[in-house]
Order: C-alpha cells, then sequence, then structure tokens
C-alpha cells in the first residue's frame, strides 16, 4: 500500500515538468510558418497567373486563325447580301468575270478584286462586288452595289476590334491577266495577345471562277 502511494506521489510531482513541454507555438514558429505559407500563396498566384495568360493568348490565337478562314471565305463565296426575304453571296468563285485592282506603289501585286456577277436580270446591269485591302485602316472592306442598293462594310476584322490586323493582303494572276480566270490569294494578319506580344496567321489559296 504504501509503495502505490509513493508512485501516485511521483506522479502528481511530475505533473508540473509534463504541463509545461505541453506549450504551445513560439513567435519564431509562427513567423516562420507564415512565411512558407506566403511563399506557398505567391507560388499558387504565379502559376494561376501563367495558366490565365497562356489561356488567354490560345483563345485569341484561336480567334484569330477563325476569323480570318471566314475572311478569306468571304472573299471566295461571297459577302451576304440581303435581297427581300434571302441573301445573295457574290463572290469570286461564283463571278462571271473578275478584275484585279492594282495596288498604288506595288508592282505584281493587287490590293482588291472587283466581281462582276450575272447582270441579265431586269435592274441589275450595273451590279458588282469589291473587295479591298484598306492599308490605312489595315482591315478588309467590301462595297457594291445590287439592283440600286450600294452597301459597303468593314468585314475583317469587325469595327471596333483593336486587337486584330491585316498587314498583308495580295491578289495575283497566275497568267498576269488584269480579269483572269484563277487568282492566287495571300493574307497575312496579326493579333495583340498582350501588350507586348502579336501571334501571326497568313493563308494562301487560289480561287477559280465557276462559270
Amino acid at each position: 500500500m504504501m509503495l502505490v502511494k509513493i508512485d501516485r506521489m511521483r506522479n502528481w510531482l511530475r505533473l508540473p515538468s509534463m504541463l509545461r513541454n505541453n506549450r504551445g507555438l513560439t513567435l519564431t514558429e509562427m513567423v516562420a510558418a507564415f512565411a512558407v505559407s506566403t511563399i506557398l500563396i505567391g507560388l499558387a498566384a504565379i502559376a494561376i497567373i501563367t495558366f490565365y495568360t497562356k489561356f488567354r493568348e490560345l483563345s485569341y490565337f484561336a480567334e484569330l486563325q477563325q476569323l480570318a478562314f471566314d475572311a478569306v471565305e468571304t472573299v471566295k463565296y461571297g459577302y451576304p447580301i440581303r435581297d427581300q426575304d434571302e441573301y445573295i453571296f457574290l463572290g469570286v468563285s461564283n463571278a462571271k468575270s473578275i478584275t484585279l485592282d492594282a495596288l498604288s506603289g506595288g508592282w505584281g501585286a493587287f490590293s482588291g478584286v472587283t466581281v462582276i456577277p450575272d447582270r441579265s436580270a431586269p435592274g441589275h446591269s450595273n451590279d458588282y462586288v469589291r473587295y479591298f485591302w484598306d492599308r490605312n485602316s489595315k482591315s478588309l472592306r467590301v462595297q457594291g452595289l445590287y439592283g440600286i442598293r450600294y452597301f459597303e462594310d468593314q468585314f475583317f476584322p469587325k469595327r471596333g476590334d483593336d486587337k486584330i490586323e491585316v498587314t498583308y493582303f495580295n491578289l495575283t494572276s497566275p497568267t498576269g491577266a488584269a480579269n483572269p480566270r484563277v487568282v492566287k490569294l495571300e493574307m497575312k494578319a496579326e493579333i495583340r495577345v498582350s501588350e507586348d506580344k502579336v501571334r501571326e496567321v497568313s493563308y494562301t489559296t487560289t480561287i477559280a471562277l465557276g462559270r
């Protein structure tokens, strides 16, 4: 019985030492933990910003590719012209004849093409559509006359889109004729994906008149 009491007494005397060992974090440990957490948060933020930046650049580049392709298709197949309840498309591929419009100051290069459609319908004897590169605004434009309706538009890039510029647009005739049956179209366009970076696409295609 006496031994049991002695052991209990020893355990009771040892209790304050155990309590002293179960202390909280020191100021140094808290500062170190805060520093490590700050570094980890910073690294995570950098990773997120880098991912977002790359994603935005890829999105802009994909947008440029699609819009540039659509612009080439517009020259090839036609800009939509509303005619009552339907749309008429007058492009190079469905033209009756075409005329290349010379680029001022350029030899063998042309800034645009004038499409002459079938003019046999009454009231359409003066119809035409012209696709050309406006070097001042660095855009592709269209103007024309369908019946008594004159129209013009900037179709690539759309008005107000200041991220995209058409830097090169060239139409040539393989035979050298001013009104050929086949033309080679070359186009380059670029988009600003960030303050100091641009991405470029280029298209080259041959278009033959379908008639």
